[in-house]
Formats: structure tokens, C-alpha cells, sequence
């Protein structure tokens, strides 16, 4: 089990057809992001797993195009200096020629194995989160350039033996938390 969950460009429906390489857009341990799931977003359904054949429908197949302008929008309201070389990077990596698929697949499975033991219900409730995303992004956005509006932690002047000193904060960490950065 690797911990993490996947994200493809695929020209093709999985379960329908020839099986042909999935081109892998990014991977994210121990969560979902929530750039993979507006990538996912247009017109997402329930489909059977690449990585995980044996499984059955536990993947969420979505409209690439669609998600990726969904995405590009969303972006384009994260209006903070440090933003922009990950949303840079971000639109220039999924704007390249070979990931110009019909079809963007999401692989939650690892993720669900290390919680959940009915993964068709857990894929269905990441499917209505997907459907109902549009509800929550002002508060995503908000939370966000309030995060990176912190002041990143300084050490006390003083410390006492027993304290240890805390490594301050990576000011892009509110950037990665929505999974921008795990490209390729």
C-alpha cells in the first residue's frame, strides 16, 4: 500500500475498451487534494480502477477540459505574490500537448485502504463531494490567503532547556495543502 492517491490524463473510459497507458498528472500522499478533485470535477462518475483492477468501481472518472478550466478559475482567485510560481508552473504542466486528453481519472484507492472498509460507499461519498466542490470554494479561497497571510513562527528569545526550538513554517505549505506542487 503506497499511501497516497493518483491522478491521470486518459484518453479512454476504463472498464470500456482497450486498456491504453494512463499518463500520470500528479500523486498526493495520505489525502486527497483539492486540486485533484476540481481537475475531476466535469461531469464526474464512478468508474473501475486502473491500479487496482481487482477492486471494481473504485476510481472517479471526469471531463479533463472542463475540470481543467474549473481548476485554472479557481486558481486565478488565489491573488497573493507566493501563489503565483505554483499556479505558473501548475498551468503550464497541464496545459502541455501530451496531456490533452478527453478524460481525467482519479485513483482514491490507497487512500480509502487506510481508513474506510466499504470502498464503493467511501467512493461514492468522494463523488458527491466532487458533484457539490462549487459550494465551498470562496471559503476554500478565503482560508487560503489567510493561511498565507500568517506570520510564518519565530523562536522565543529565551529558552528553557526542556523547550525545543520550532522550525518555522514553510510559507507555501498552505499551496501544497491544496496539492498544488505535485505535478509529475
Amino acid at each position: 500500500m503506497a499511501n497516497r492517491c493518483s491522478l491521470y490524463a486518459v484518453d479512454f473510459v476504463p472498464g470500456e475498451g482497450a486498456k491504453i497507458n494512463p499518463l500520470l498528472l500528479g500523486e498526493y500522499a495520505y489525502d486527497i487534494p483539492l486540486v485533484f478533485k476540481l481537475l475531476t470535477s466535469a461531469s464526474p462518475r464512478i468508474c473501475p480502477s486502473l491500479d487496482w483492477p481487482g477492486e471494481g468501481e473504485v476510481a472517479i472518472l471526469g471531463d479533463l477540459t472542463q475540470g481543467r478550466e474549473q481548476l485554472f478559475a479557481f486558481l486565478d482567485h488565489l491573488t497573493h505574490l507566493l501563489t503565483e510560481p505554483l499556479i505558473e508552473e501548475t498551468k503550464a504542466f497541464l496545459t502541455r500537448p501530451e496531456f490533452q486528453l478527453p478524460y481525467v481519472l482519479l485513483e482514491p484507492f490507497d487512500i480509502f485502504q487506510m481508513s474506510e472498509s466499504d470502498f464503493f460507499a467511501a467512493t461514492s461519498r468522494l463523488l458527491e463531494e466532487i458533484q457539490h466542490l462549487d459550494e465551498r470554494i470562496p471559503t476554500d479561497v478565503e482560508t487560503t490567503l489567510t493561511a498565507l497571510l500568517a506570520p510564518i513562527l519565530t523562536s522565543p528569545k529565551r529558552l528553557w532547556p526542556w523547550q525545543k526550538t520550532q522550525k518555522p513554517r514553510d510559507p507555501l505549505q498552505p499551496l501544497y495543502d491544496l496539492g498544488l506542487g505535485s505535478w509529475g
